[in-house]
């Protein structure tokens, strides 16, 4: 596959492309499969992906910060609730990407997350379905434009670094959605491929209040809302979904076991050769 960069840059990204462990530096900067026109075919999107899935992210780094934050919801009284998912999430599907479709990556961790933001959405918008309307409760809860909500929703992230697979849709009618054209047999249907989190895969989910009196109506909120309402891109097709939802005490980590040093991992401390000189 060509690359519309100076000879010596391209090899660099070529040769290092197996070497990152971080899948967001991966999706926004060693993007490989440009063509000397500056198109990005499909077939190359496909190869990308592919490629993309047998790289060995940095597992060790996520467990060490999971240590941390699960510390911290201990330590700040959150109420932390666990879930798999029923089948398949992807969360920011639509997100700006060379790749056409995309996926919500933690900035440094490179992993799936969900963010704080999209639960609440979530949550606040089932609340709004099942009551009918916004009312006081619904202002207590999630505030407006004259008052702070009581409850703050944090990012929730995997139990453990999950899998990734790739999945596929395909619109039969590309050309009513580019250009607006009727929809007609005679189009030609267009696969576009994409990455998804595995199914069965644990998120833990955590939220914060100072009102007790709260969070046992939160907590049912937010089970009901992951179960029946679902999460992220293509809840339509059953994406998003979570179930065996329980709340969890936050194990039982200790500041001491987090600053303890651990083995260096030569493998990932090691500078890419081009940096070594």
């Amino acid at each position: 596959m060509a690359i519309p960069l100076n000879q010596e840059l391209g090899g660099i990204i070529n040769s290092q492309f197996s070497n990152i462990s971080n899948a967001n530096l991966l999706f926004t900067k060693y993007v490989i499969g440009w063509r000397n026109n500056w198109e990005f075919e499909s077939k190359d999107k496909g190869e990308f992906l592919k490629k993309a899935l047998e790289i060995k992210y940095d597992k060790k780094t996520f467990k060490k910060f999971l240590k941390r934050w699960q510390l911290l919801l201990k330590e700040t009284t959150a109420t932390q609730i666990t879930g798999k998912v029923l089948w398949r999430l992807v969360v920011g599907l639509g997100s700006g990407s060379v790749l056409e479709t995309s996926m919500t990556l933690h900035h440094t961790l490179g992993v799936p997350y969900i963010p704080g933001s999209a639960l609440k959405g979530v949550v606040s918008s089932y609340y709004v379905e099942k009551n009918g309307r916004e009312d006081e409760d619904y202002n207590e809860l999630f505030g407006n434009q004259t008052q702070k909500g009581k409850v703050t929703f944090l990012d929730a992230y995997p139990k453990q670094f999950p899998t990734l697979e790739l999945d596929i849709m395909n619109p039969h009618y590309p050309e009513y959605y580019s250009e607006g054209k009727a929809p007609a047999d005679w189009m030609k249907p267009t696969p576009i491929k994409f990455l998804t989190v595995k199914k069965d895969t644990e998120f833990i989910f955590a939220f914060k209040t100072e009102d007790e009196s709260l969070k046992k109506q939160i907590t049912t909120l937010l089970k009901e809302a992951l179960q029946d309402f679902g999460i992220g891109a293509k809840t339509s097709v059953g994406y998003g979904f979570f179930q065996n939802l329980k709340e969890e005490i936050a194990e039982g980590t200790t500041p001491e076991e987090i600053l303890t040093p651990a083995t260096p991992d030569k493998a990932i401390q090691e500078l890419p050769h081009y940096l070594k000189n």
